[in-house]
């Protein structure tokens, strides 16, 4: 009999944690997946994803050779890129919530949405690191963690407006092509004048914006952000940035 009642707790508290899941709220949508691409939900189950599908709050990425574009729900925009490991720690369904990213290897590259634009203190993207946040609208962040041509450490190169990239030991801001380097979390954030190289690729196919429901194909050119106000919208491509010692 108590070997009876423990199999059903252990099933009940199973179900729990699926259902849990499965009702996990959408943090947004991947508008572009190419190649290996793995998603990890809360209760650990592991799903490949393809371009269409909904990411969920503690929701976390796992791309291997491949890339991600991922749309947010106010409008904010993600790119993945190769042997990338990232969270969706929080996101709300509400302007007067916190949204709480991490980048735990890899790189990304980010623009904020509409919750971010109002009241940009509540965005933050943890790293191992460092904690990178925003007074603007971009940055692009890169964590080597011997997955890189790179010496090991956190990179962020700032965008639109002014980022900020802060630790125990310190913090720098940085303006648009400006890039800090913390090499350990017991290290403070120093400029460096090396930039992780950001690749860009063909342009999607008629089927795959189909899938997510673009007009254009050419909105979804992997290395590009779009951000829609209202029905228009405009579209910033990536920049290529050699490295440089």
């Amino acid at each position: 009999m108590k070997a009876f009642l423990k199999a059903l707790i252990l099933a009940a508290g199973g179900a729990a944690a699926a259902l849990a899941a499965v009702c996990a709220p959408a943090a947004g949508r991947f508008i572009h997946v190419d190649g290996v691409v793995n998603v990890r939900d809360s209760a650990g189950a592991v799903r490949a994803v393809k371009s269409g599908e909904l990411l969920s709050v503690k929701d976390s990425i796992v791309v291997g050779e491949g890339r991600a574009q991922i749309r947010f729900d106010d409008g904010g925009w993600i790119s993945l890129q190769p042997r990338t490991i990232f969270e969706v720690k929080e996101y709300p369904r509400r302007e007067d919530g916190d949204i709480v990213l991490s980048l735990l290897k890899g790189g990304a590259r980010a623009v904020t949405g509409l919750f971010s634009d109002r009241r940009p203190g509540r965005y933050r993207m943890e790293t191992p690191n460092a904690t990178i946040g925003i007074r603007g609208t971009s940055f692009q962040a890169t964590f080597c963690l011997q997955s890189c041509d790179l010496p090991d450490g956190l990179y962020v190169t700032g965008g639109d407006g002014t980022t900020y990239v802060k630790n125990a030991l310190g913090e720098i801001d940085l303006s648009r092509g400006r890039t800090a380097f913390v090499a350990s979390a017991q290290t403070p954030p120093r400029e460096s004048g090396v930039k992780p190289v950001v690749q860009v690729e063909e342009t999607m196919t008629a089927q795959q914006a189909a899938a997510v429901g673009s007009t254009t194909t050419a909105e979804l050119r992997p290395g590009n952000f779009i951000y829609f106000e209202g029905t228009n919208g405009y579209t910033g491509p990536f920049q290529v940035v050699p490295v440089s010692s």
